[in-house]
């Protein structure tokens, strides 16, 4: 708000006949780079939440869908906290003396931020991969079973799994939640009228989106919890995430396990992936190494076929709601 009272007294003796959105685009950069909640949601926050995530419950668990948390924080937060900023300040009485519509700076907000979504996913997935590059060629080794049937298995190296992603699925559910969070930062900002309450509310629904969806408590388990499941669904990124975590395992199998004929559902582990977001007849299980209390070691079904159905169309749906809240909600005027 300090930046933009300073940038208020001179925006209109610099850019008198503006006619397009750089001075614009400037001014939420300079806007964005100088508050200390931007930057570190953005790019810092995801990164420690992967970390965290990808050194407990294993990197090939908290990664695909935690690439996504800086897109979702920032729709959820840094976005309508700045438009907030910018209707409570009296830039916008400066700026409406010029050739640049209200129209416009939204739609410049919402395009930087595009890139900064962008730019968080590329940033946050380098650095990201930079901490396990250890398990590049080789993966991480872990211990399954108890006593003497307990055998030690490597997990999928970072190589093998990037080679097995299904980029296609996997960009479609990056571009659905972009935009989803996009949309939703926007009714956020049509809603309510100080950035506290966003930023209650957007910690709240972070909150669940972390618990129930494979972030911090992994599919195998949160799928048999049915209250944490579908609890999950009353957030607008839940089946993004589902769709996000089937498009990254992709064509990926495991191998090396067959022949334990004391469990013989170790044989049906090497016929478990190969599923696809936008193929119904195939559904999306897993093979769980997690033994835990409420969880259990072997195939584990993760999305039947009608709930592949609703993870497929449900955003769309969101997508609908906040369009329309949107455009009966949002006004410019910061009171």
């Amino acid at each position: 708000m300090q930046y933009l009272a300073k940038k208020q007294r001179n925006f209109h003796n610099k850019h008198p006949k503006l006619n397009s959105s750089n001075a614009i685009l400037k001014l939420i950069n300079g806007y964005f780079w100088r508050s200390l909640s931007g930057p570190f949601l953005s790019f810092v926050f995801p990164l420690i939440i992967i970390l965290i995530l990808g050194y407990t419950i294993g990197y090939n668990t908290a990664l695909p869908g935690a690439f996504l948390l800086g897109i979702i924080v920032i729709g959820l937060n840094v976005l309508p906290s700045t438009i907030l900023d910018f209707k409570q300040s009296s830039l916008l009485k400066r700026i409406g003396v010029t050739p640049i519509s209200s129209r416009r700076i939204l739609l410049s907000i919402c395009f930087f931020y595009l890139l900064i979504m962008i730019l968080s996913t590329v940033v946050v997935t380098c650095i990201s991969l930079l901490f396990f590059t250890q398990y590049w060629n080789v993966g991480s080794l872990i211990t399954v079973g108890e006593g003497e049937t307990s055998i030690s298995i490597n997990l999928p190296s970072i190589k093998t799994i990037l080679t097995n992603v299904d980029w296609g699925g996997y960009c479609y559910n990056i571009f659905i939640c972009i935009i989803l969070s996009i949309s939703t930062g926007l009714a956020f900002a049509s809603i309510f009228r100080t950035p506290t309450t966003i930023q209650s509310v957007s910690v709240m629904l972070m909150i669940i989106v972390i618990l129930s969806s494979g972030l911090a408590v992994p599919n195998q388990i949160s799928v048999s919890n049915k209250v944490i499941w579908f609890g999950g669904y009353i957030t607008p990124f839940k089946p993004i995430i589902n769709c996000t975590y089937e498009a990254w395992n992709g064509t990926y199998k495991q191998n090396g396990l067959d022949g334990f004929d004391w469990n013989p559902d170790w044989r049906n582990f090497t016929n478990l992936y190969g599923s696809s977001i936008f193929d119904f007849k195939k559904t999306y299980a897993v093979y769980s190494t997690i033994v835990l209390p409420g969880s259990k070691m072997g195939p584990i079904q993760i999305l039947t076929t009608s709930e592949k159905y609703v993870n497929i169309s449900v955003p769309y749906a969101w997508l609908s709601v906040l369009i329309i809240v949107i455009a009966k909600k949002f006004r410019w005027t910061g009171r």
